[in-house]
């Protein structure tokens, strides 16, 4: 599988994390998230697990937005000085650690990790603020 999946029947989890494939990421949705996350880390499967309001997101552990853009910015010869990365939850740390120019907007769930960003937004639009026209 490439690319991003959503899946709603997590009888097919552990099936597809045991195959010798190219799965990058996973979100299952499911209203029992919880427990299937806890199940999953008593497994040794290479992934990584988040669980975010919506959804449990399981990725590569080779895997994350952060080193994912910067491979992409290397590949189009872009400046890591001129990406600004925008996240709200933990699956956007990686961005936040890899990208000096990290915004992340704020809300009753993700208090915890508001520090991982160099800036505080309370709503995307307040963003504009930050994005100077040449």
């Amino acid at each position: 599988l490439l690319g991003y999946t959503t899946i709603k029947d997590e009888n097919l989890v552990d099936e597809l994390l045991n195959q010798k494939n190219n799965i990058i990421k996973m979100n299952i949705a499911t209203e029992n998230k919880e427990e299937l996350y806890r199940l999953l880390l008593k497994h040794n499967y290479n992934f990584s697990y988040s669980l975010c309001k919506a959804a449990l997101e399981i990725t590569n552990v080779n895997i994350n937005k952060g080193n994912s853009l910067k491979l992409l910015t290397k590949a189009m010869n872009i400046d890591d000085n001129e990406v600004i990365v925008i996240g709200d939850d933990k699956n956007d740390i990686s961005m936040f650690e890899n990208f000096k120019n990290s915004f992340i907007i704020a809300h009753e769930n993700n208090k915890d990790i508001q520090n991982k960003a160099k800036h505080i937004l309370d709503k995307f639009i307040d963003l504009e603020k930050y994005i100077k026209e040449d």
